[in-house]
């Protein structure tokens, strides 16, 4: 009984001993967290001679009534003007990323 009460002791002791140096030596280590902000800022295209953005799946527009008609008449499209956006079109990208908001500002990149 006498051993296991001197365990059960020095046990706690080494315990108690871990946690001060731990809680000491972490209190006097000081880390320094740097944080970075990036911007960037990206350009599409969808007309012009090089566009960076094109539909490829076309969705389904809110004023369609369901059999493929699109009962929107006062707006409808001439044949030289490209084809409306529609909610649910799937386009693909191929944008300049760049260091400012005028698209002659310096490329960083694609997106």
């Amino acid at each position: 009984m006498a051993s296991l009460c001197s365990l059960l002791l020095s046990s706690s002791l080494i315990l108690a001993v871990a946690v001060f140096l731990r809680h000491h030596i972490g209190a006097s280590t000081t880390t320094t967290t740097t944080t970075t902000h990036l911007h960037f800022y990206m350009h599409d295209a969808y007309t012009g001679p090089a566009p960076t953005a094109m539909r490829v799946v076309s969705g389904r527009s809110l004023l369609d009534n369901g059999d493929g008609n699109n009962n929107d008449t006062t707006s409808s499209p001439s044949s030289s003007s490209p084809p409306r956006r529609q909610f649910g079109d799937i386009v693909v990208l191929n944008s300049a990323l760049t260091e400012g908001p005028s698209a002659n500002s310096a490329r960083v990149g694609t997106a």
